[in-house]
């Protein structure tokens, strides 16, 4: 938490430091412990990144649930403010934008969220052979251990650019990569095959830990997975974004489980000793 300044000032001195151009008093202000609602006012419609931040890590500020998410609809890019408001949230907040900086806490509330919201429900419409040509093609990019093609079809089919795709992938725990394989029509087998081998060793070799994100792929909605993914990136939910045209043959059966074709294959598998083929660099 950002230290809360607690001496006593003018109240006018504390009104011109958070309207006045110096971001660094502005930030000052907003780590005071005795912030009220109209000094809060004024300094969350402020642009600099260290004034959100410190509004987010001061747990005194009066920090409603519309001040919350417009903090939260700023997030998406600041990682220190994603984990402040993280940090601050409480149970009735809806922190589905930052699912990528959650705790386990909070991402389990979302995935539950999203399973009772499909209760009852089909899991919408079929998917085109777009989208089953596509998820083939995933799944045969991490079979033959091809991380940089599995990344650049995620970054295109999600209308992203590969280092956010990467960033899905590879964050920690597995489940925003399970939503976006399951936003994708990943099947949920297919999908437990890829957890094998694109995610680390704890998660790739505990069986537990692999049906629990198959679990996410097989019981959320394409349609749901989707929108989470959409939230994470700081999109609206119905945001058009490029469909990704793959290199599979219209003929292909629609099921995701075809090896690539060895001529298409660009580069020799890469195995780093079971772990991670897609890690950070």
């Amino acid at each position: 938490m950002t230290g809360v300044q607690t001496c006593a000032l003018p109240i006018s001195w504390l009104v011109s430091a958070a309207v006045g151009p110096s971001s660094e008093l502005a930030a000052a202000v907003a780590s005071r412990a005795d912030l009220d609602a109209d000094l809060l006012s004024a300094l969350i419609t402020r642009p600099e990144p260290e004034v959100a931040r410190a509004l987010a890590g001061n747990l005194m500020a009066p920090i409603d649930a519309a001040a919350f998410q417009m903090l939260v609809s700023r997030a998406a890019s600041d990682k220190p403010l994603a984990q402040a408001l993280c940090a601050r949230a409480m149970d009735d907040d809806d922190v589905t934008p930052l699912f990528l900086h959650a705790t386990h806490k909070q991402r389990m509330a979302i995935l539950l969220d999203a399973r009772r919201a499909n209760l009852g429900r089909t899991r919408g419409p079929a998917p085109d052979q777009i989208a089953i040509a596509t998820a083939e093609e995933i799944e045969s990019a991490a079979l033959n251990h091809d991380g940089l093609l599995f990344q650049a079809i995620i970054a295109r089919a999600l209308g992203v650019s590969v280092p956010t795709a990467r960033e899905l992938i590879t964050n920690e725990g597995g489940e925003a990569l399970a939503l976006a394989l399951c936003a994708l029509y990943v099947s949920p087998d297919a999908a437990s095959r890829i957890f094998m081998i694109c995610c680390p060793p704890q998660i790739a070799h505990d069986a537990g830990r692999v049906r629990a994100l198959t679990r996410i792929v097989d019981e959320i909605a394409p349609a749901t997975a989707r929108a989470i993914v959409e939230a994470m990136l700081g999109r609206p939910a119905r945001a058009k974004t490029p469909r990704y045209v793959p290199a599979t043959d219209s003929t292909a059966r629609p099921t995701p489980s075809r090896p690539a074709d060895a001529s298409r294959k660009t580069a020799e598998p890469r195995k780093q000793g079971g772990l991670l083929f897609m890690r950070r660099a």
